[in-house]
């Protein structure tokens, strides 16, 4: 199984480098996004379609993901390929249910949970506004952020696409990722851009900013009354990974803006089962080159499927 957030293009070509070596490959697809917008009560339409946050992720929709696989194949346990916030939800899940036994192993790719050393800009310059964009959203509603929509799908097949102005795409690309030309394929800048973002609830967002400026990997914070009644605590709870059994490999690179080294020493030394540590060995490797970057396989996927098959 393979969780990340949204559906990617890169996802699907891992996909096939893991279905090409004889594994049962099941992709997800976090709620709200392009691929999934459907919900037994509410449309999109609705404010309380988008009433959801990384604590719903982990809640619901990741054991109710695993148990669908597993019911259908029939199978008692999986393996969880996770990218970025796909991580962030497993390790909330697992921090609060410790004896979950479903998964044998976790291999992390650029993974996220604490977030106070991120270096990428657009989450860097937001994070101070976190209260004031909460105020706002409070007031109007949350509903959904960066969807991918006509505009976005329309950038992507005309800027993405002219080369004249395709570096505007490649350095919106390197602005979120991490400089990394040399894994770069520009000719596929318009595939990226059309798939990618895929959309989330604003709320979401919000939690991710929270957890850039609380320094924690905690749940949401909605003020000290509201958590006080959610929570009976003046303070959002934290995240406790040392609770965590389950096996977990962690996949990083030197040069990630979201999976800060920083960040990624803090999750390594809470997480009590970390069966392999793997750093990419090229030193400009970027957040989304896990997925995207020419090499995939040579620099991660290699040494991946070396830890499945010795396990």
């Amino acid at each position: 199984m393979f969780s990340g957030k949204g559906r990617h293009p890169g996802q699907v070509v891992t996909g096939y480098i893991l279905a090409d070596e004889g594994y049962d490959v099941w992709m997800g697809n976090q709620r709200g996004n392009t691929y999934a917008r459907k919900h037994i009560k509410y449309s999109p339409e609705d404010g309380e379609f988008w009433n959801f946050s990384i604590d719903e992720h982990a809640k619901y929709d990741t054991p109710d993901s695993i148990d669908f696989v597993l019911n259908i194949t029939g199978q008692s346990q999986l393996y969880y390929v996770g990218f970025s916030q796909g991580n962030m939800i497993l390790y909330a899940f697992l921090s609060e249910n410790p004896e979950y036994n479903k998964i044998k192993v976790v291999l992390s790719l650029g993974p996220t949970a604490w977030l106070g050393h991120i270096k990428s800009p657009p989450l860097r310059l937001l994070a101070p506004f976190t209260s004031e964009a909460q105020f706002l959203f409070s007031v109007l509603g949350h509903k959904e952020f960066l969807p991918n929509d006509f505009i976005t799908e329309l950038f992507a097949q005309t800027a993405c696409k002219v080369d004249v102005v395709r570096s505007i795409c490649s350095n919106i690309y390197f602005l979120i990722s991490g400089y990394d030309f040399s894994q770069l394929n520009e000719s596929r800048l318009d595939v990226y851009f059309s798939h990618f973002p895929a959309g989330t609830s604003t709320k979401n967002f919000i939690h991710v900013l929270q957890l850039v400026n609380w320094k924690n990997f905690q749940k949401f914070d909605y003020g000290p009354l509201e958590n006080l009644k959610r929570y009976k605590q003046l303070q959002p709870p934290k995240y406790d990974c040392n609770k965590i059994k389950t096996p977990i490999a962690i996949f990083w690179s030197l040069n990630d803006l979201l999976a800060n080294p920083k960040d990624v020493d803090i999750l390594r030394n809470c997480l009590p089962n970390v069966i392999a540590d793997y750093q990419v060995p090229l030193e400009k490797w970027g957040h989304l080159d896990f997925i995207f970057a020419k090499e995939t396989k040579k620099y991660v996927y290699d040494e991946l499927l070396r830890i499945l098959k010795s396990i």
